[in-house]
């Protein structure tokens, strides 16, 4: 009975959440540009730390991307006839490692400048639209893809302040062909940043 209570208290309660969610202020692409334009009139060190507030922001957009990949998997796993105990044993696998990933990502992202908060939108956004999925047998693939994946991202693209992950510990070994463009406004006075990732790979020895 209390199992039951505490299901329809949390039931409300997250009712609530996603009323509440849709009076946030979530910042509008309009917004973005203004704040952008605020930072680039600042002196260091104040320019370095609101670039890095905004790309915490960006990068909290993958991190609620993989969550929600997580509940994709666990709410379709049984129409897809993936065992429970299947279930229980991808997020004991996943888990841990995806967890650290986000923190430390969270923790160690640097920008330093606004082609670098368009490149890390870019590849961000790409990736979330190239993982995105209904299917619980596909989120459950990303899962294990998506985390190291964006790390040597921005890892290659030197947004990464400390390399905190040991890949010659068994990672999963995937090879994934795709290219993530980069393109920055013509009005820009630098520049275009080009990237070149011809292809993204997540091996766990070198190539």
């Amino acid at each position: 009975m209390e199992g039951n209570d505490g299901g329809q208290r949390n039931q409300r309660v997250i009712e609530h959440f996603q009323e509440a969610w849709q009076s946030l202020h979530i910042t509008s692409s309009e917004k973005i540009a203004h704040i952008s334009e605020f930072i680039t009139s600042l002196q260091e060190p104040y320019k370095s730390a609101a670039m890095k507030v905004v790309a915490e922001h960006v990068v909290g957009t993958m991190n609620l991307h993989l969550l929600a990949l997580m509940a994709t998997f666990q709410k379709n796993a049984q129409q897809e006839d993936i065992l429970l105990e299947d279930c229980q044993e991808t997020f004991e696998q996943i888990l841990p490692e995806a967890f650290r990933v986000i923190n430390n990502i969270n923790r160690h992202i640097s920008v330093h400048s606004l082609d670098n908060l368009v490149a890390l939108s870019n590849i961000t956004e790409s990736l979330q639209t190239l993982s995105s999925t209904t299917s619980a047998e596909e989120a459950q693939s990303w899962l294990y893809e998506l985390p190291g994946m964006y790390y040597r991202q921005l890892k290659q693209e030197q947004f990464i302040t400390k390399d905190f992950i040991d890949w010659t510990q068994g990672e999963k070994h995937v090879t994934f062909e795709q290219s993530i463009p980069v393109e920055l406004p013509a009005k820009w006075s630098n520049p275009p940043l080009s990237i070149n990732t011809e292809n993204i790979r997540i091996l766990g020895a070198a190539a």
